[in-house]
């Protein structure tokens, strides 16, 4: 394919009339970048690989675009009156005249802020005025002293410097606006009332000088009103961090009135955080008050040696374990606690058993170490949150300083000298506008014990996203500084040349850009291979396990039916991953048949003007990509077909197909794996056939027997082995305290010897009309009990199990 150069372009390019087609091609190209900046901002992941496809083709239409703007000089275009085209002519220069000089005035007001850090006493009282707000939606805990102390305390001064650069860039941003909007209209209008352009330089000059002279003289007493401060601040990510945390105090206020009400009454608000930050003093003053109520006479009896005791020692446990919580602790560890909690009152309580009142006590405590270690942590997703808003706040300042420098950079050198040193100086003090808008922008340490390593791994991977953008914003500030200099010191002029070549080159320009970006796109389409290779070797692991699970339970197979998901078995295939590679691929499959589209429409287009750029893009070309990017993943597994889309379900029916294969080689006669069983306190060993795993559960362990039970995998059948001691009891006997304890009847009983063993047989019936067969026999002095139980559709397969388990006893007298 022809590249044509730009610099070539810009050789040849006039500054004769705007055409009619360079005039539409231009407000289409301006639409198209502000939807492309719309795109860029809704994407979360800033790793996503559609951002560098977004930033290049943004490049290329500003390229185009300052093309076509460059052509914006001059005649009118036609079919325009002359006096028109005058009107608009001076329109044009005011406004290229009036753009840069206002970013330079707000680089100078960035430059006063940075040097000399002001702290407007206003911004403090509007977060005054937000916060009390904010306590009294919050449960109308408004309360000057409360206020006093959020404000002057539990907001350190890193967040109120972080607070204020928020707020000044937030409020500058908006002020660019509000100057645009003030100023544009009526300098333009006094400058086409005063100055008819004849496109003589010396006019063009005349223009720029009274932009530049009215525009210092108005800038004096321009007041910006287009958002209070109160809105201002609710729209900066630092007030999203303090009003959090504020919310999150309030939430716990009310908790302690909870706690409170029956014993203190109304509460001073400021001693609401007091306690909040000393639970020691809100533990002292809320268990003193419950065990009062306790012991007192309407409550239990008052003077209990015992009772007095075991509430001293549930304070004393309490309260060692209360300053070691930090927020991370799991269910795990309060069940822990509670059973030294249980073991404190079975060991002091009185004979007769714990009373309610000590119960109640111990309760009261668990919840409230619960509550305390809530009050240390944050929400994850909360922080998150918080903080991808402060990137993205930060970026916007980032990308805003970069605009005013990029702006400021081609003022012209007739306007006033004032504004050349605006932009000077800022260029100087540029380093500290970073360090300005960055003070808050460090992870703070507690993020790290509220959130997962992952999560934080992901905000710094992000943040440092930030600072590779903010890179590139001043290596881009740099050059604006070269093309100022040579903007002052070189102005060129380009050459007169015939529109029609003009126009023949602007249009093979621009097509060839667009070619360009949807070349781009099928390569990024192209690449996207993850979820292929990924689901392929998840179909072969899945092959590979059906094969397992016919030889046993191993450890993976295990961790597949109990997830209820094979992708534990491939811990290298991430599907969040395949996600987002099926929604870029979605993205990329959208654009690429929008870019062919807009192309054959740019073809059509330019054909009305005898522009011939058809053998840019060939058409058996792009069906070519259109055939490659309709074509869908299909990988087969089992009875279906996996794709990025469909996998989550299908695995899911995948684990149910290897859970069912599992249960059927269970249940198979010809599976003859066992693994030994030593029953406890006998020299008995047996075998328990493949499949069949011990359930703690059911198992028990008295003084007058000790029971196994073993279970197969999501199945309703089990086996049980108990150890009765025989002392005077006859089989008979223990044979019906057995089912008693199963509440089975007897059906059918009789005796028998196998393998040198005398034993006593029975078959039963439960109150769930399942039915259970059972083995007795004698060892010294216990008796051994080997009890099955299954549904009646299942007995002929389960007796094969429950006989195999039977005829492995082996005993020192059966000589095997």
């Amino acid at each position: 394919m022809k590249k044509i150069l730009i610099t070539g372009i810009l050789i040849i390019l006039s500054t004769t009339a705007l055409s009619a087609f360079t005039l539409q091609r231009r407000q289409w190209w301006e639409q198209r970048l502000e939807d492309l900046a719309s795109q860029r901002s809704r994407l979360d992941n800033p790793a996503s690989p559609i951002i560098p496809l977004i930033d290049r083709e943004t490049s290329r239409g500003k390229k185009i675009l300052a093309l076509y703007t460059r052509t914006d000089k001059g005649t009118a275009p036609p079919e325009t009156t002359e006096s028109a085209a005058a009107a608009q002519g001076t329109a044009a220069i005011v406004t290229r005249t009036l753009k840069p000089l206002i970013a330079a005035h707000l680089l100078k007001e960035l430059t006063s802020e940075t040097v000399s850090r002001s702290r407007p006493e206003s911004v403090r009282k509007t977060l005054r005025e937000e916060v009390a707000a904010l306590l009294g939606s919050e449960g109308n805990f408004s309360d000057e002293t409360l206020l006093q102390e959020i404000v002057n305390i539990d907001i350190s001064r890193t967040e109120w410097d972080s607070l204020y650069a928020d707020f000044f860039m937030t409020k500058l941003m908006l002020k660019k606006k509000d100057i645009s909007s003030a100023f544009s209209k009526n300098i333009t209008d006094s400058a086409v009332d005063k100055f008819a352009l004849t496109g003589n330089p010396s006019a063009e000059n005349d223009i720029v000088l009274f932009t530049s002279d009215t525009f210092s003289a108005g800038i004096g007493g321009f007041s910006d009103q287009s958002q209070t401060d109160s809105r201002m601040l609710r729209e900066t990510w630092s007030w999203a961090d303090i009003s959090s945390r504020i919310k999150n105090d309030c939430f716990h206020y009310k908790k302690i009135i909870n706690l409170l009400h029956k014993t203190e009454g109304n509460i001073p608000f400021p001693k609401l955080r007091y306690y909040l930050r000393n639970i020691p003093s809100l533990d002292t003053i809320y268990f003193t008050g419950i065990a009062k109520l306790a012991l007192s006479p309407g409550g239990a009896p008052s003077g209990s040696r015992s009772l007095d005791t075991v509430i001293g020692k549930i304070d004393q446990l309490r309260r060692k374990a209360g300053p070691g919580l930090n927020g991370r602790e799991s269910d795990e560890y309060f069940n822990r606690l509670r059973t030294r909690f249980d073991s404190l009152i079975a060991r002091y309580s009185p004979e007769a058993g714990p009373s309610p009142v000590v119960e109640d006590y111990r309760d009261r405590s668990i919840s409230f170490l619960t509550w305390v270690s809530s009050t240390r942590r944050r929400d994850s997703k909360e922080l998150t949150g918080i903080y991808e808003k402060k990137i993205s706040r930060t970026t916007e300042y980032t990308d805003f300083i970069g605009t005013l420098f990029q702006e400021a950079a081609d003022i012209p050198p007739a306007a006033g000298r004032q504004e050349h040193l605006y932009f000077k100086a800022a260029l100087q003090h540029s380093p500290k506008f970073f360090s300005y808008i960055e003070s808050g922008l460090a992870i703070p340490a507690f993020y790290n014990k509220n959130m997962s390593p992952g999560d934080t791994h992901a905000l710094r991977t992000r943040f440092r996203k930030y600072i590779s953008y903010r890179t590139t914003v001043q290596r881009n500030i740099r050059e604006s500084s070269n093309e100022y200099r040579q903007h002052i010191l070189e102005k060129k002029h380009a050459k007169k040349n015939d529109r029609g070549k003009k126009n023949e080159l602007l249009g093979r320009y621009e097509v060839e850009l667009m070619t360009a970006t949807l070349h781009d796109y099928v390569a990024a389409y192209k690449s996207l291979k993850y979820g292929k290779s990924a689901l392929t070797m998840y179909a072969r692991t899945y092959g590979k396990l059906i094969k397992e699970v016919e030889g046993g339970m191993t450890p993976v197979v295990k961790k597949c039916i109990d997830r209820n998901s094979l992708f534990s078995a491939v811990p290298s295939v991430r599907t969040e991953k395949i996600t987002d590679e099926h929604q870029t691929k979605i993205h990329l499959r959208r654009e690429i048949r929008s870019l062919i589209s807009r192309i054959a429409h740019l073809e059509n287009f330019y054909d009305r003007y005898n522009i011939n750029v058809h053998n840019i893009l060939d058409r058996s070309e792009a069906l070519a990509i259109e055939t490659l990017i309709s074509k869908q993943t299909a990988i087969p597994a089992g009875d279906w077909s996996l794709n990025e889309e469909n996998f989550p379900d299908i695995d899911r029916k995948l684990a149910q197909s290897l859970s069912n294969a599992r249960k059927k080689a269970i249940w198979n006669t010809t599976a003859d794996r066992v693994h030994p069983v030593q029953l406890p306190g006998t020299d008995i060993a047996l075998s328990i056939p493949d499949g069949w795993t011990r359930n703690d559960g059911h198992s028990r362990k008295s003084e007058n027997m000790t029971v196994m039970t073993y279970t197969a995998t999501g199945d309703t059948a089990s086996i049980d082995i108990a150890i009765v001691p025989a002392e005077t009891n006859t089989m008979r006997t223990i044979h019906s305290g057995w089912l008693k304890i199963q509440r089975a009847a007897s059906v059918k009983t009789k005796w028998g010897r196998k393998n040198n063993i005398d034993y006593f047989w029975s078959l039963a019936r439960d109150n769930n009309s399942s039915i259970r067969e059972s083995y007795l026999f004698q060892n010294g002095n216990n008796a051994v009990i080997i009890s099955g139980s299954t549904t009646r559709n299942r007995y002929n397969f389960f007796k094969k199990k429950l006989d195999s388990v039977f005829e492995s006893v082996r005993t020192p007298r059966s000589g095997r």
